[in-house]
């Protein structure tokens, strides 16, 4: 049976969008900002052994943080190769950003953390 991540590693660069205001709480940013690079690491040593369809080994990937909640999500969109985004799909099926992308666009520019 051959391996799904069979490959290069995979050099993954990450966007963070924040959905809404900080939070004025400011143990609850740190949460937020210590799961947010939890599930960076996570994602990149699961795409480590990686290689995308087209040759490239590289992905870029946005990361939302979430107005309500403290768990962070992957915008599925920003996968190029389907393999790698069904992969990402059922690996991180309770982290992937649902949202609709007005709410994404209207919130980009927002200040992420501190």
């Amino acid at each position: 049976m051959n391996s799904l991540n069979k490959g290069y590693d995979m050099d993954v660069k990450f966007d963070v969008v924040r959905i809404g205001e900080r939070r004025k709480n400011h143990l609850s940013e740190i949460l937020l900002e210590e799961n947010t690079i939890m599930l960076k690491n996570t994602l990149v040593d699961f795409l480590f052994d990686l290689k995308n369809s087209d040759g490239k080994n590289s992905e870029q990937v946005t990361i939302v943080v979430p107005a309500k909640g403290y768990n962070p999500k992957i915008r599925l969109q920003d996968f190029r190769d389907k393999r790698v985004r069904d992969l990402v799909k059922i690996k991180f099926s309770g982290f992937i950003y649902k949202g609709s992308d007005d709410s994404f666009l209207i919130n980009i520019n927002n200040r992420v953390f501190r």
